[in-house]
This record gives structure tokens, C-alpha cells and sequence, in this order.
């Protein structure tokens, strides 16, 4: 493959590089957060290792770049690993590439026309053929780190692991409720992994809760290769000078509309339509002569569909830091499925809420847990009186709830998930 390299490295792709088995030694004691599970207590992670190793990072949009940079900044540490973004904004758009100023950048040479998964599936296989063959890796990486475990990051991570013995570890970036087998869609999309469990691939998976875990293991993902840690993206939810439990200081009732990429994710076009449908009854709400309402619709970074108004604020999601939407706000909601974001307001001590046709979760596992940690809404009650609905909705959720979506070790996952990647590595030599 012939790579443009950025930023401040001049280095090449020739040259000598250490393989995935290369042995890890000189480990050091150090203490060990109690959190951290037993797994992670019962070796000592190394302050600083003598060898070095290679890391190739793939992140297909901003919160995965969140949640890999304070990773690698520790390996560089840890490991003096040395690291590597393949630059991906080629083909999802989601402008990545902004947030890594001073890393070490890997370019292919293609572009795609729009965002991979707003193309119909024979153009998907058509430029799926087209990446697979302008990857061909002359660099050795011993590890792999995933923010999502999508096609094209499928067939990327494959070829390394064929060819290099690669290690790959995944953080799970999204808050995962739907398995794959109950979506005809994602059943559908198997084709592109040629009828594997993909997740299957990964040495290791690093997941926000327990939620996701069982997800994950309904799926058919081998349960050894899933750790609950947290991610450190969530991790400032547990920052003590941060006031969780702040509230606006007006008296208006300030309320966050979340949008969702469902056409990205595989939706049914009827998902869309409500959507588009709940907007609409949040600008006549806005209309209306109620002066103590304020309302901001956030649009999701994979959104296909553009929001404009003039009754609504409309915030991109893209540009501006979720916590500072949800801080802002007494309410927050979604329609159809819950946001991910929607498990960050609960930490946040805010109200959380799913306006639905069904007056269950439907097709999301464990359905009933989820609706004890956020109510759902008839959508028809919402769009006959949403301001009374919202008003008198109030929900007072169990702690031990927000712990299952959103682990409190999200505080210590990045010493977590480096000190099981040196682990994984370790036993790999021995």
C-alpha cells in the first residue's frame, strides 16, 4: 500500500518491526485501582516496557478518537508504543481528522462519493471490492485498536491478523441494546463478514456495561473476550469537579431533542418518519404561547437528513460536546430507541425519556430493565399534548440501573484497558 504520512513523523514503512508474539518483559509492581476486576488485580501491569510495539488505530468517527487517544497516550508511556491513525474521513465523513493534530497518519488513496453506509448494498460491495484492494499492509502492527467493528474495519483487521498475527482490541463506543439477529437489516449485512460472528476477530473487547455485554453474548460473541471496564469517554461522568446534578438556573423548562443516523445504522424507514414527525411537534410546541419552554434539537454527526428552523435551536452534533448539551437541559429525549447519550443524562441526574408507538422496547434485550432505567412515551399522547406530558413526566431511577448501561469504572478504563493489552500480550509470548 502506498501511504502519505502527516504531522510531525518522517517515518517510513521499511524497515524492521517487532512482530505480535515479541515478548514483553521487565514488568514492575504498581498498585491497582480497587475497582479494577479481579482479572485485571491479579498481574501487575508494567510501568514501562523494554520492548516497543506498533499500534494501528482505526476510529470511523469523533467519539471513537475520544475515547483511543487517552489509550494511546498511555501505551506511548507504558509501551513506548508507537501509533498510527488510518485516516478514515474518506469514507464516513465525520471529519475525525481535526482531532488529531500531532499524531502520526496513515492515508489511502480513495474517496468515497458519500458516507459508506448511506449507500445501497451492491454500491457497498462494489467499493468494498475497490478498499480491499488498495489495503495491502508493508507495515507490521501488533496491535489493532477499534472504535467500531464495522465492514470496512472487518476486512482491515482481518488482513492484519492473517498476515501479522495482529492483536485486536475493540472499544465498544456505543451502548449496544438490539442483538443483531433480531434486525433483518443486520442479518442482512452479514453477507460483508462472510456469515461470521465479526466481534470474534477481536482478542479483546472493552465494553461500557453490563447492558452491552449481554448483547454482545446474545449475539454469539465468546464471552472470554469481553470485559466490562467502562470507556474513557464516559469517564467525566465521575469527575468530581463536575457538577453532575446542576441544573439550569432559569425557571424555563429546557428541553434536548436527540436525533439518531437510523438510516446508518440499518433502521426501518419508520423510525425516520417519527423522527421527522416528533421535530415537527416540537416547533409548534415552540409556537405555542408557552414562554417558559425552550427547546434544542441536536442533530446526530451521521444524520443524513439536515435540520433547519427558526422555532427550534438546532445544535450540530458534530461540533459541540454532548455534555454541555445535556448539562444545559431539565428533560432529554429521544423517539424510537434510546440514544446513547440518554444513559450520559441519567449520570447527570436528569430526566430521560423515549417517545415510542409501542408501549414496550419491542426487539431490545431485556426490555423491561430498560424501561425502569427510561419510561417510554406513547407517541400519541406526545403529539397531543407534549408540553403536559413533559411537564408531568417524573422518573426516579435506582442507581445500581445507571451502573448496568454506564460502569462507574469508566473512571479508571484507561489504566484498565492498557493494563489488559499488556496482559493479552504477555501471555500471547509465554
Amino acid at each position: 500500500m502506498s501511504n502519505c504520512w502527516e504531522s510531525g513523523s518522517t517515518e517510513t514503512l521499511s524497515g524492521v518491526h517487532l512482530s505480535a508474539g515479541t515478548c514483553l518483559v521487565d514488568f514492575m509492581k504498581r498498585t491497582v485501582h480497587q475497582n479494577i476486576e479481579k482479572l485485571a488485580t491479579s498481574r501487575s501491569p508494567p510501568e514501562r516496557m523494554s520492548d516497543s510495539m506498533d499500534i494501528l488505530c482505526l476510529c470511523p468517527n469523533r467519539q471513537n478518537v475520544e475515547n483511543i487517544l487517552p489509550i494511546t497516550d498511555s501505551l506511548k508511556t507504558m509501551a513506548r508504543a508507537r501509533v498510527d491513525f488510518l485516516k478514515m474521513d474518506g469514507f464516513f465523513a465525520q471529519d475525525t481528522e481535526s482531532l488529531l493534530e500531532g499524531q502520526n497518519i496513515v492515508k489511502l488513496p480513495i474517496m468515497l462519493p458519500q458516507s459508506f453506509y448511506f449507500m445501497g448494498e451492491l454500491e457497498k460491495l462494489k467499493y468494498l471490492r475497490r478498499i480491499k484492494k488498495i489495503i495491502a499492509f508493508d507495515k507490521r502492527y501488533d496491535v489493532v485498536l477499534l472504535g467500531g467493528m464495522g465492514i470496512i474495519e472487518f476486512h482491515i483487521t482481518r488482513l492484519l491478523k492473517r498476515r501479522f498475527g495482529t492483536k485486536i482490541f475493540l472499544i465498544q463506543d456505543a451502548i449496544s441494546l438490539t442483538p443483531e439477529g433480531r434486525s433483518l437489516k443486520k442479518r442482512l449485512r452479514s453477507i460483508f463478514y462472510g456469515f461470521q460472528i465479526r466481534h470474534n476477530l477481536c482478542t479483546r473487547i472493552f465494553v461500557s456495561g453490563e447492558a452491552t455485554k449481554r448483547t454482545l453474548k446474545s449475539d454469539e460473541v465468546h464471552e472470554h473476550l469481553i470485559m466490562v471496564t467502562g470507556i474513557p469517554r464516559f469517564s467525566y461522568l465521575f469527575d468530581q469537579k463536575l457538577d453532575n446534578t446542576c441544573r439550569p438556573t432559569s425557571d424555563v423548562l429546557k428541553i434536548l431533542y436527540l436525533t439518531a443516523a437510523y438510516e446508518w445504522h440499518g433502521f426501518s424507514s419508520r423510525e425516520t418518519e417519527i423522527q421527522n414527525e416528533t421535530i415537527q411537534v416540537l416547533e409548534r410546541m415552540s409556537e405555542s404561547d408557552c414562554q417558559d419552554v425552550a427547546i434544542t434539537v441536536r442533530l446526530h454527526p451521521r444524520l443524513k437528513l439536515k435540520v433547519t428552523s427558526e422555532k427550534v435551536t438546532v445544535e450540530d452534533g458534530l461540533m459541540t460536546p454532548i455534555f454541555k448539551s445535556i448539562q444545559q437541559s431539565d428533560t432529554v429525549l429521544s423517539s424510537t430507541y434510546p440514544s446513547t447519550a440518554l444513559f450520559e443524562a441519567l449520570w447527570f441526574g436528569k430526566q430521560a425519556v423515549v417517545v415510542r408507538e409501542d408501549d414496550d422496547y419491542g426487539t431490545i434485550l431485556d426490555g423491561k430493565r430498560l424501561e425502569q432505567a427510561i419510561p417510554i412515551i406513547p407517541f400519541a399522547a406526545f403529539k397531543e399534548n407534549p408540553i403536559k406530558v413533559i411537564r408531568d413526566f417524573h422518573h426516579v431511577i435506582e442507581p445500581h440501573l445507571k451502573e448496568y448501561y454506564i460502569s462507574a469504572k469508566s473512571e479508571e478504563s484507561v489504566k484498565i484497558i492498557c493494563h489488559q493489552i499488556l496482559i493479552d500480550l504477555q501471555n500471547d509470548c509465554l
